[in-house]
């Protein structure tokens, strides 16, 4: 990409697991450092789990990141458990369909402050270390749906004052804490669409 590094703004490399994988190199990011005007990164559908370098990049606002691996890149060790804090500029991360059964609350705290948008929807979660959302000021999108959350935190959560969706679809929730919501006030967008509530208690709502 020597040709193109004051250039290029978006990048396309999903689906391309044969040749990330090709024996004994694993996969090298060292790149990006290069491409200085690059906002726009797909690496989906990379099987990316192990043999990672570093993402390291002022640029980036886009990641999508989404069909890897990152349940092993998270549950091994802590090796990886700041892989996208180098992005510092990022606003959009996509980690949708990494297998992940949780979240780890150090793994939020290692994500870019900058994010704004964080999606999490068809992994398997049943555990999100909501206590954490603190670390994330700029955040203003959640999307959660598509996994195995049954409760919600019957306790204030913190978001940032521009929070404004929080898309909870397609999970077995069965009650919504009157608390949960008490300082989301700039919440305009709420997804509990095919979830096991048996009670609505429009009270507890922002």
């Amino acid at each position: 990409f020597q040709e193109l590094q004051g250039t290029l703004r978006a990048l396309d490399l999903s689906s391309n697991a044969f040749s990330f994988l090709m024996m004994g190199i694993g996969h090298n990011f060292s790149f990006l450092q290069g491409l200085t005007s690059l906002e726009s990164l797909s690496l989906d559908n990379n099987q990316i789990g192990f043999r990672v370098s570093s993402l390291l990049s002022t640029s980036l606002k886009y990641l999508y990141f989404a069909g890897n691996r990152l349940h092993i890149m998270w549950g091994s060790s802590d090796q990886y458990i700041n892989f996208f804090q180098g992005l510092t500029n990022l606003i959009h991360l996509d980690i949708s369909r990494n297998q992940l059964k949780s979240v780890l609350p150090e793994a939020l705290i290692y994500l870019p402050q900058s994010l704004r948008v964080l999606r999490l929807d068809s992994n398997q979660l049943n555990f999100f270390p909501w206590d954490n959302i603190t670390a994330l000021p700029e955040l203003r999108y959640l999307n959660l749906s598509e996994n195995y959350l049954n409760k919600l935190p019957d306790r204030v959560v913190r978001f940032g004052l521009n929070f404004s969706g929080l898309d909870l679809s397609h999970n077995q929730i069965t009650a919504l804490p009157k608390t949960f919501f008490s300082q989301m006030t700039a919440l305009l967008r709420l997804l509990l669409n095919n979830n096991k509530l048996k009670l609505l208690d429009a009270s507890g709502l922002p």
